[in-house]
């Protein structure tokens, strides 16, 4: 057995990722070359040989002993050389070998690592491939090898004779001197200035939202630079003293800065690493890979990147020699994990001048461990052409070749538009063409139509109402309210009001059951000149007290259980009080217009209290007209009041409804979240159309395949399921602020993420980066909306509905929301919804700000510290978990109970952990990112009780199923361990459909365990 070597650290790191790829050509290292002239197959036969001799790099083996894999040199033979006969000698049948064979894997033990394979092409040219495992050689050992090749072979050809074989340094004594290195005071130094530079470490850099499968395929984009911009990258780099590598690597730092909404960027590259002696020109892995790390600054320029990139490079050359994978594992020793540093890798290829007029070939493997890599490929300075060439090699899970061409093309851009200007900062740098700019801004917005926007709300209703006048337009219980009648009563609600002194751009407040009285109240209001705002009266006390306050109502329209419930300067209408309110036969003379409020709703508000938005008449009626006219309703449908009166979307169902003659079914408050009554009702009552907040909406839909919709709304966030099923489910996205949806999507088939569809109609969107700019197709930004359906903005709030609703940069004199969501645009013009940029949440369909629910854990007795986070179920769904510190014990249970006399169900938290004190930042903020997840202390928190029936232990089986949990005990609190009432209702759903046990909703509120049960 010959002697056994260890790996140097470059060889396990690429042993250990071809463990995690077997079977795929990850590491083949292929270089070809390309002769016009007739093959000497004797000649090249005799000169790989010669090589394969000289560079004992390629004559290393490997074998694994005792568990570890080892390294030993084999003698030199003869006869490395293959010459295949391919059947298609022409120019496209070489190539399409070559593809096949670059993709081959060579990965093996006890077996050569490289191959040369020759082929004739046409009649009088030949191409060589040499393949390599990268383990025993890097770019430049490779191409070292190939220049020697055709130098032995140029000699034989001449002279059928060769020159002395040099004595060469054997790639074995680098492994002596990187342990000396290693064991040197040097490294020590070097390991202490790379733990600095990641004494934190930086978020990944995600440059499409796509993640990957774990699979190494991957493909290769190629495109080259116009002549006139690859002149004026040599005379810049001249004039700078910069290289075009260095040129290209300042223009991917900028290009990542802008589209990433990150400035703090890593980028990995291939340092030489054979500054040892005798090493230059030798085969073998030597190659060393380096993270560089720059801080992009906000009013960075070329100039001013290319200054910061030499300074890093020149520091991190002088330590490049420490191993990569030793600074991951010292990261992980520090930190308890390792960190993935690195996702877009750069590297250099320059162009050799090869022996005989050869052309050197750069091969596409078709499978990178990186997700990314750019190559850049350029001429030397003065040649008479001076091509640039840029080569992306990239995973094909994660990225589309028509992303990469279109990534290419905008690095493209922002290189010409900098050398035009290398001191303008590069948030006014130009990143695509007039081409995509023209479909980012008309062809994906080509939204304009033209409705009859004269009318208000209650004017379409009472066009409506002359059309048909004895078709029910309200269905509650057993009772039907004609469209006459329901605009008579509001017709005397509204002349009650008006002189009462409702005026237009003042506010009623509306407290009302869910009964008719909310539809008649609303459309009262509207008729009367002023808007509503619509309060749940399960609210707590304290809650509906401020939207009276805040909202500056004068009036009150409510009904006899809810009159001594409020005291405050306002006049109380009652609705029950039929005496007060006889019928009106003729409509009030119209005091509002489109201008107008037609109803304040209250979304969550970050300093502690909810905001009110101010939606026109105008906004709404578009809104409308788009609904009537997307989903063709008619006075057949028959339209579900599901949602809670006080969220926007019960806009959606009462609206389109009334002004079409179709029929508003409201959905008695009993049955509302239990889903199997709920679907019972829809089928039995013949509803086509409804609305459910995402989660409740998700549930129903693997639940029930209802034979009476024809379709199915969800809206509020982020859907995640879908199943086929007879109706027609739409996925519906849209902030309060623009009016309660802005597009939406018909779903029907799975996606890894449901899009959220395309623009309505006079809705425009634009996806925007930090600076404003529009950010290329595919690459997340912030979703901001323009258009006629805005808000005014917020009740009061001057200085908030400024921040929010900005002047559009894209169309002067028009005004624009910012909606805080992270968005992108798919080559369709479609949207994705990738989350939320600020800590603003949306749960169960309802905005939240934490820093609210926040607010009132402070106001509790004895809590000193909190904070609130969204946190990510087993089940893919989002609940709220409150961390605190107090001077008395404080457990979800007891924190909601508390909490539930001034913030309604829906903002209390699902999980409490009280801590002995919060991890802070070094600025001394909660390091919200330190926080322990709270499901294991949740679940522990119960000391665990076993069923003890069959029955118990069916129903607790069917709590784990539900809440995605190991175990459950008899004695655990639902809403402790993490259920809320969304969940209650699927469960229950379950239990009736699984058990045939029907319990109520309230009685589960009061029996939340399986022994209460």
């Amino acid at each position: 057995m010959p002697d056994l070597y260890p790996l140097s650290h470059p060889q396990q790191r690429i042993f250990l990722v071809q463990q995690l790829h077997p079977g795929t050509p990850v590491w083949n290292v292929p270089y070809g070359v390309r002769m016009a002239e007739p093959l000497d197959e004797a000649a090249l036969r005799t000169a790989v040989d010669l090589v394969v001799t000289e560079f004992n790099a390629l004559r290393l083996q490997f074998t694994e002993q005792d568990g570890e894999v080892r390294q030993y040199l084999v003698e030199a033979g003869q006869g490395y050389l293959e010459l295949v006969s391919l059947s298609d000698r022409s120019e496209l049948g070489y190539e399409a070998w070559a593809r096949r064979f670059v993709t081959e894997p060579i990965w093996a033990l006890d077996a050569p690592l490289f191959r040369f394979v020759a082929a004739l092409i046409g009649e009088s040219s030949w191409g060589l491939i040499l393949k390599a495992h990268h383990s025993i050689m890097d770019g430049r050992g490779a191409l070292n090898v190939v220049n020697r090749l055709l130098e032995r072979y140029q000699e034989l050809q001449h002279s059928g004779t060769v020159s002395a074989m040099p004595q060469r340094a054997s790639y074995l004594d680098f492994l002596t001197c990187e342990q000396q290195y290693l064991d040197s005071p040097r490294a020590q130094t070097d390991r202490a200035f790379w733990l600095q530079q990641f004494s934190t470490i930086p978020e990944a850099i995600e440059l499409f939202p796509e993640k990957g499968d774990g699979s190494v395929a991957s493909n290769r984009f190629s495109c080259i630079a116009p002549p006139e911009l690859a002149r004026q990258v040599e005379a810049f780099c001249e004039q700078q003293r910069t290289s075009p590598f260095r040129l290209v690597l300042a223009i991917l730092y900028l290009y990542l800065a802008r589209i990433t909404r990150s400035r703090d960027l890593v980028i990995g590259t291939a340092f030489m690493n054979r500054d040892y002696p005798g090493m230059a020109e030798i085969a073998g892995m030597f190659v060393s890979t380096v993270p560089i790390r720059l801080e992009v600054a906000e009013d960075a320029s070329l100039h001013t990147m290319l200054q910061q990139l030499k300074g890093s490079l020149d520091r991190l050359r002088d330590h490049q020699q420490y191993p990569f994978d030793l600074l991951i594992n010292d990261l992980r020793e520090r930190d308890g994990q390792a960190p993935q540093l690195i996702q877009i890798t750069i590297a250099q290829v320059m162009r050799s001048d090869l022996p005989g007029g050869a052309r050197l070939e750069y091969l596409c493997r078709r499978a990178h461990a990186d997700p990314l890599t750019l190559y850049v490929s350029h001429g030397r300075p003065g040649e008479r052409e001076v091509p640039l060439e840029l080569f992306f090699d990239y995973q094909t899970a994660i990225f589309s070749a028509e992303r990469i061409q279109a990534l290419a093309g905008h690095l493209l851009n922002l290189l010409k538009h900098a050398l035009a200007q290398p001191d303008l900062p590069f948030a006014h740098l130009t990143l695509q063409g007039e081409a995509e700019q023209r479909r980012l801004l008309k062809e994906f917005n080509a939204t304009e139509t033209v409705f009859s926007q004269a009318k208000t709300l209650h004017a379409l209703f009472e066009e409506q109402v002359q059309r048909t006048p004895d078709k029910a337009a309200l269905v509650f219980r057993d009772q039907s309210i004609s469209y006459a009648e329901l605009n008579a009563r509001a017709n005397a609600l509204a002349q009650l009001l008006q002189e009462s002194g409702a005026q237009p751009d003042t506010i009623v407040g509306l407290l009302v059951d869910r009964s008719p009285e909310m539809i008649i109240g609303a459309l009262g209001i509207l008729k009367s000149g002023a808007g509503y705002a619509p309060i749940d009266p399960q609210y707590p006390d304290d809650r509906i007290s401020y939207l009276l306050e805040n909202s500056q109502a004068h009036l009150l329209v409510t009904q006899g259980p809810y009159l001594n419930r409020m005291a405050g300067d306002f006049q109380v209408i009652n609705l029950d009080d039929r005496s007060r309110l006889a019928a009106g036969r003729d409509n009030p003379v119209p005091r509002s217009g489109l201008e107008h409020i037609a109803c304040l709703i209250y979304t969550s508000g970050s300093t502690g209290n909810p905001k009110g938005v101010m939606l026109e008449h105008r906004a709404l009626v578009n809104f409308v007209h788009c609904m009537l006219r997307d989903r063709g309703l008619n006075q057949d449908d028959k339209v579900a009041k599901h949602c809670s009166f006080s969220f926007d979307v019960s806009i959606f169902e009462i609206y389109p409804t009334l002004t079409c003659g179709a029929t508003l079914y409201i959905v008695p408050d009993e049955i509302r979240l239990n889903l199997v009554p709920l679907n019972d009702y829809y089928e039995q009552q013949g509803i086509t159309r409804a609305f459910f907040t995402t989660q409740l909406g998700e549930q129903f839909i693997e639940l029930f395949d209802n034979r009476s919709l024809k379709s199915l709304d969800v809206g509020g966030e982020k859907l995640r399921f879908f199943r086929k099923r007879a109706y027609q489910l739409f996925n519906g996205y849209g902030p309060t602020e623009a009016s309660v949806y802005c597009t939406q999507f018909p779903v029907e088939r799975e996606y890894a993420n449901i899009p959220i569809g395309r623009p309505l109609a006079n809705y425009r969107i634009f996806i925007l980066d930090q600076f404003d700019n529009l950010q290329p197709i595919g690459a997340p930004g912030e979703l901001c909306i323009a258009g006629v359906a805005l808000a005014r903005g917020y009740w009061n709030l001057p200085d908030k509905t400024a921040a929010a609703f900005v002047p559009n940069p894209f169309e002067p004199g028009e005004r624009m929301y910012r909606t805080g969501d992270l968005a992108r645009w798919l080559p369709d013009g479609t949207l994705e919804h990738l989350g939320r940029i600020d800590r603003q949440l949306k749960i169960r369909g309802f905005r939240i700000e934490p820093g609210e629910i926040e607010a009132a854990i402070l106001k509790l007795d004895g809590v000193r510290q909190c904070a609130v986070l969204d946190i990510r179920e087993p089940s893919g769904r989002v609940a709220l978990c409150a961390y605190l510190t107090a001077e008395r014990p404080l457990d979800a249970a007891r924190l909601r109970e508390e909490l539930g006399t001034t913030l309604p169900e829906y903002m209390l938290p699902q999980y409490a952990l009280q801590l002995e004190a919060l991890p802070l930042t070094g600025s001394g903020k909660i390091d919200r990112k330190a926080l322990p997840r709270p499901e294991a202390a949740a679940v522990e928190a119960t000391v665990y009780t076993a069923p003890r029936t069959e029955l118990e232990t069916r129903m607790a089986e069917l709590w784990q199923e539900v809440l995605k949990l190991p175990r459950v005990g008899i004695d655990d609190n639902f809403f402790t361990i993490g259920g809320q009432s969304l969940k209650a209702a699927f469960l229950l759903a379950r239990m009736q459909k699984q058990l045939g046990l029907r319990v109520e909703m309230q009685g589960f509120f009061k029996n939340p365990t399986v022994r209460l049960l």
